[in-house]
């Protein structure tokens, strides 16, 4: 059975529940017939075969889940952890009480690196009650559903730079008071009469003080001279 939710890049995950090591039950001197089970993702839960009056149980239980890897899995990936419980079948309580668990950070899956280590199993008290051995693996080689995604950004950072550089870059502007200087020396020469001007390499604008913008200097009676 495919587990698809949504589209995503077929895959394969395994879960391995090796075994459990000092597993104590609530009464002292009595030997649990334990089991453990976890529920992945939104997948039917999962639950080992029961090992008898053992506080060192060997499971070696395998399962193997085809997922589609997606966007929602991934981010449960990123964010979530397996959750790993321990029952005591002889416990008669009703409902039964788990008697530990443990939580499995699955991070590493989100890279494509495989889990394996051993988990402390607590009670809800908090009180340690042993420790599991859990692996988890892709089958195939991982690829993670973002690079379309990254792809399209680069396409998207290209196209934004063809347009910047498709934008019409804004001319210096002529300053206004060359504007100024080179109309008040256009009319000061026809008023004058004279025809024959040469520019002076003084264009100051205000009689008698230096002008800041166009470093000049002196009076428009140094603006041209007359060619003999």
């Amino acid at each position: 059975e495919i587990f698809d939710y949504g589209v995503g890049i077929p895959n394969e995950l395994e879960v391995v529940l090796e075994r459990c090591v000092g597993l104590s039950t609530r009464w002292p001197g009595l030997l649990p017939d334990s089991y453990l089970t976890y529920r992945l993702y939104d997948l039917p839960p999962h639950s080992t075969p029961i090992i008898r009056c053992c506080v060192d149980p060997i499971f070696e239980d395998s399962a193997s889940y085809p997922l589609a890897v997606t966007t929602d899995v991934l981010e449960y990936l990123n964010v979530g952890s397996l959750w790993v419980y321990v029952f005591d079948d002889s416990d008669s309580q009703t409902p039964p009480t788990y008697l530990a668990k443990t939580p499995i950070p699955l991070r590493s899956l989100a890279a494509g690196r495989p889990i394996r280590g051993d988990y402390v199993l607590r009670d809800p008290s908090g009180s340690p009650r042993g420790m599991v051995r859990v692996a988890l693996r892709w089958k195939y080689p991982f690829q993670s559903p973002d690079i379309p995604t990254k792809l399209t950004d680069a396409a998207e950072n290209e196209r934004n730079v063809t347009e910047a550089s498709q934008r019409p870059i804004a001319k210096p502007r002529v300053s206004a008071c060359f504007l100024l200087r080179l109309a008040s020396v256009i009319f000061h020469m026809k008023s004058s009469g004279r025809k024959k001007w040469k520019f002076g390499s003084t264009f100051g604008m205000h009689k008698g003080r230096k002008c800041g913008k166009c470093e000049g200097s002196g009076s428009f009676e140094k603006i041209g001279r007359k060619v003999k």
